[in-house]
């Protein structure tokens, strides 16, 4: 395969340069597109050798003058707004012309690139606590309930259908809830990971409480960017839909007594009745396994990250950052 050229919108944010630094590492050329960069220390850990263009996602023009001068051989579509519960009435309008219209603009302007990947999320299937047997599979019919859910079913079908009638291979992505490397306040996200405050707090020494452990099918940065580079690489896709995810459901005390290995001494409990919790939660429930049987199945794609190596990883990264920021 020729070199990859590609464009990452949503570049400046923390999905988007985890993308970025697994482009570098496959001998790609990421390029990011964003209305602003991130900060100077996260873009010098995505590695030597990225681009990056200034460009509104909503702007159609911008952005066919963007690949008209860039000539990406693939596109990942990851601009989005990803407000919690608490901010979506007072974000609506922005986060449907963003996540909807800006889908639109980028489809439009994509006719003639090789592969489109749409990054999508598992909050289009609406809420299903996990269980025994109980997991997210393709086939599920959507069932969102939050603005973004349906924002990101609309996306995919925008997409779907302008990829029909122009001609493009689109490839979905529906990411599970994601921790790790370049998580950052970039303004368009409702709350941190648990997983991203709880390291903080250890790092400065503070114990922290949880409301509950708030089950999920945590996926790590680095593995969700391999798994959206091997849906990129593929020679051929029979599907157009694909989940992606660790494999296994954990919880935020788990995370929490792995974490106590790096920083001995420091406590992470559950709060107690009319405490209030240091760590505030994004997710309002619990979610089920992703199923990710069709992607391995599609491109061999297996995640790499379990609970030990995840956390243990993300330490080293964020120590690593923080003497890289001035």
């Amino acid at each position: 395969m020729s070199e990859m050229r590609v464009l990452i919108t949503g570049g400046s944010g923390f999905v988007g340069l985890a993308v970025a630094e697994a482009v570098i590492r496959h001998g790609g050329v990421p390029i990011l597109l964003a209305d602003r960069m991130p900060p100077a220390a996260l873009l010098a850990a995505v590695g030597a050798g990225v681009e990056t263009q200034l460009a509104d996602v909503r702007d159609g023009e911008a952005l066919a003058r963007v690949i008209a001068a860039c000539r990406p051989s693939h596109i990942v579509h990851g601009a989005a707004l990803t407000p919690g519960p608490s901010a979506e009435i007072a974000t609506a309008e922005t986060l449907l012309t963003v996540n909807v219209a800006g889908t639109a603009a980028l489809m439009k302007a994509a006719v003639g690139v090789g592969r489109v990947l749409l990054l999508s999320s598992v909050a289009v299937y609406g809420p299903l606590p996990p269980g025994p047997g109980v997991m997210l599979d393709e086939e599920r019919p959507p069932a969102p309930v939050a603005l973004y859910g349906i924002s990101k079913m609309a996306a995919e079908q925008v997409a779907l259908r302008l990829a029909d009638r122009l001609g493009i291979e689109l490839a979905i992505a529906r990411l599970g809830p994601v921790v790790g490397p370049f998580e950052y306040e970039t303004g368009v996200r409702g709350v941190m990971s648990p997983p991203l405050q709880m390291l903080r707090s250890a790092a400065a020494g503070q114990d922290v409480t949880l409301a509950w452990r708030l089950a999920a099918d945590w996926v790590y940065s680095r593995d969700v960017a391999e798994g959206v580079l091997s849906l990129l690489r593929a020679e051929r896709l029979t599907r157009r839909l694909f989940n992606v995810g660790s494999g296994v459901v954990t919880d935020m005390l788990a995370w929490g007594a792995e974490l106590a290995r790096a920083y001995p001494g420091w406590r992470c409990r559950l709060a107690e009745p009319g405490e209030t919790p240091s760590v505030v939660y994004g997710l309002s429930e619990e979610r089920a396994l992703v199923a990710t049987a069709r992607l391995a199945a599609e491109t061999g794609f297996v995640a790499r990250y379990d609970l030990p190596r995840a956390v243990a990883d993300h330490v080293a990264w964020q120590r690593a950052l923080r003497r890289r920021s001035p």
